[in-house]
């Protein structure tokens, strides 16, 4: 605003305003400047002469006005005059006396998923510029909202302000395991580690809530990790320090989820297993009102489903967590919910068009929020969605961006993983050389991972290379090879499909009876696995009754 109208308003608040007002009214406004969003009367009321009387006649000269949920707000003009107004002295003295207000309504507003409000009210405490624990509690309050919302860097610059503002260690080990979460939501375990090493090292009592919380943290970066066993084994000690200490239903609820995800995906996988931990996940998360921790849940419970073949099941519950999502304003958590309602759809009902919407909309869901780990994921499945479907150019145009993410990203099983989808692109589309090339770079980096699921796979499309270069020696002896590594880890699916290469192969040659006889261990085992649709491809295609 021009300097000229500006001090012209200021004349004019000075005289007609300000100079008509009592001594109590005049100290109201001053209190109600320091309020940069709509207040509760009482929160004005911190010094005797501050009452109800003194508010309404504020109200009665238009000076402070009711809003529609009935808190109060000063003019915008008017605030910025007495903001002005304000003596160095005056403004702490008041805004130490509003503090508790606004730190009590942004643990509120946080509790019950009003993330903007929360974000207001913590950053109205944090332009207070009062240098004591409240700023403390503001800073790591707003990180946490952040972190809920998706804005990582965001909430990470807010913890790391809380390790520069307190000396202590209970703090700065807390501020650590909380960093840790957040490279997790990053996708980065690896700084994960050392963030949690670093919040070990500072945490002496190793029975206290704090420890058993830092283990189940250091659980979920493992899990991240694929390192299956050692992460069982600290969600299994960290469920068990937090059963004995009261109101952490959450957390006892989120190490049952992790043991629930290990049985998913670790080694040997064991559905039942996955979803009576899951289940048992969900009823601690409701009994602590978590409504973010029973939408990542239900999207574990969805995974799990899947896995035992169930869609029906399994959209229920991703449906029932992502209502929630959106309720708590969780962007991952919805976009990771949206994506596995898509591998639902395509996976098991053979639904391309719906799941390629569904990954669309996670994807943007992640571009928005700015999180390249979720878009690196949704890429994925866009590109085993097209590729399913029988776009390869659509294909292979999405896995050259989770490639591009993964690399940036330094997350070397997704790196594996985007060249081995690469390779079965590309072997779909008749460039022999350039699938080895990515198959055997996918191959190599699996070995060096110590991924046996993986490797299977690798040697899955690396047979079914050779068997479409007609070198029968050596694509028979890796079909077997592969089929007997995918045994080993009872990755059932990925076994199906083997069988189902390995008829090919056995087609190939004219001995129609090892054909059908692959042929139908794939479709019983597809069947079993819920994915039907693939099943009765299987069946046609080898002309099966």
């Amino acid at each position: 605003m021009d300097p000229e109208i500006l001090r012209g308003i200021d004349d004019f608040i000075g005289e007609e305003i300000y100079s008509s007002l009592e001594d109590s009214e005049k100290k109201m406004m001053k209190v109600a400047c320091l309020f940069d969003r709509p207040f509760e009367a009482n929160a004005l009321f911190i010094e005797e002469d501050l009452d109800f009387d003194t508010l309404l006649a504020l109200r009665n000269k238009s000076l402070i006005r009711i809003v529609g949920d009935g808190r109060y707000e000063a003019h915008e003009v008017i605030r910025t005059y007495f903001r002005r107004i304000l003596t160095p002295t005056e403004k702490e003295r008041f805004a130490r006396g509003i503090l508790p207000h606004l730190l009590e309504q942004g643990r509120k507003a946080k509790a019950t998923y009003r993330n903007d409000d929360a974000i207001g009210y913590y950053s109205n405490v944090l332009e207070l510029q009062i240098e004591d624990g409240g700023r403390l509690e503001a800073r790591e309050g707003l990180g946490e909202v952040l972190e809920l919302i998706g804005q990582h860097e965001q909430a990470m610059a807010s913890y790391r302000s809380v390790l520069e503002l307190s000396p202590e260690a209970e703090v700065s080990s807390r501020i650590h395991r909380k960093l840790g979460r957040v490279h997790i939501s990053m996708g980065k375990a690896d700084e994960a580690l050392k963030s949690l090493e670093k919040a070990r090292v500072l945490l002496e009592d190793e029975k206290s809530t704090e420890f058993g919380k830092l283990r189940l943290v250091f659980s979920q970066a493992l899990h991240q990790m694929r390192r299956w066993d050692e992460s069982k084994r600290a969600a299994n000690e960290a469920m068990n320090m937090l059963e004995h200490h009261p109101g952490q239903e959450n957390d006892v609820g989120k190490a049952h989820s992790i043991l629930g995800l290990s049985y998913i995906f670790g080694e040997p996988q064991d559905f039942h297993k996955a979803e009576e931990h899951l289940l048992r996940s969900l009823d601690f998360r409701r009994k602590a009102g978590s409504l973010d921790g029973e939408a990542a849940t239900q999207n574990n419970l969805g995974i799990a489903y899947a896995n035992l073949g169930d869609p029906r099941k399994a959209l229920e519950h991703l449906s029932a967590g992502v209502r929630l999502a959106q309720e708590t304003g969780s962007f991952c958590t919805a976009s990771k919910l949206t994506m596995s309602t898509g591998c639902v759809h395509y996976e098991l009902l053979g639904e391309f068009d719906e799941a390629l919407e569904r990954f669309m909309k996670a994807l943007e869901i992640a571009e928005n929020a700015g999180d390249e780990y979720l878009q690196c994921l949704a890429h994925r499945h866009l590109s085993r969605a097209n590729r399913y479907k029988g776009d390869l150019e659509s294909a292979l145009e999405h896995s050259s961006k989770y490639l591009e993410l993964a690399e940036k990203m330094g997350q070397k099983w997704d790196v594996a993983n985007a060249h081995l989808e690469r390779a079965k692109e590309l072997l779909e589309k008749g460039t022999l050389s350039d699938a080895m090339l990515s198959c055997r770079t996918s191959l190599e980096m699996a070995e060096g991972l110590n991924d046996k699921s993986a490797l299977g796979d690798c040697l899955r499309v690396e047979a079914s290379i050779f068997r479409e270069e007609k070198e029968w020696k050596k694509s028979g002896e890796i079909f077997e090879k592969a089929i007997a590594l995918l045994k080993e880890v009872k990755d059932e699916y990925a076994l199906a499909l083997a069988y189902h290469d390995f008829a090919l192969y056995w087609q190939a040659q004219d001995d129609r009876k090892r054909a059908e006889d692959y042929a139908s261990r794939a479709i019983d085992m597809l069947e079993s696995e819920g994915s039907h649709w693939l099943a009765e491809k299987t069946r046609r295609s080898f002309q099966l009754s």
